[in-house]
């Protein structure tokens, strides 16, 4: 599905308000022709949690294990979340395909190669995927995954520290 049906739908689903949220921070285009995924977008503390996410990813290659301390505490109720889709680990993964895309490039230009951090994210995110799917089928505490997945996120983008 692309941007224009789901602007169609979502105009057809919800208020004209929520439509201008989505529409000033482009959403539509974070959803990636999912409707579920749009209607996530409509959750303030869904929004919320995905663009602190996208914040601490934009400090890359520094990534402030405080901050990520922080954000698990503030969001235990995404770390244990039986939705698939509104899980801690699946708005990282998000995070880190929009940053494998370039889309969440803003602040990082500077510091690594664009096209090398795209890399870097794109195979993050195959790991952190894989990873995930190894917890849930050893049923491993979702806490420790998140922690180790930010680890391979620092230690993927060490050689760029200053």
């Amino acid at each position: 599905m692309n941007d224009r049906d789901l602007r169609e739908i979502a105009s057809n689903v919800i208020e004209n308000k929520q439509f201008a949220h989505l529409e000033k921070n482009n959403l539509f285009a974070f959803s990636e022709g999912s409707v579920r995924t749009l209607l996530n977008f409509l959750d303030d503390d869904y929004v919320k949690l995905f663009e602190n996410i996208t914040l601490l990813l934009s400090e890359l290659p520094n990534l402030n294990k405080r901050k990520v301390i922080t954000l698990l505490d503030d969001n235990k109720e995404y770390i244990v979340s039986n939705d698939h889709e509104k899980s801690f680990l699946s708005i990282l993964l998000k995070s880190l395909a929009f940053y494998a895309k370039k889309e969440t490039n803003n602040g990082i230009k500077s510091k690594i190669d664009t096209q090398e951090g795209g890399l870097i994210a794109a195979h993050l995110y195959s790991q952190i995927s894989l990873l995930r799917h190894q917890s849930l089928e050893y049923n491993i505490d979702a806490k420790r995954v998140l922690l180790l997945a930010f680890n391979l996120i620092e230690l993927a983008f060490d050689k760029y520290k200053n």
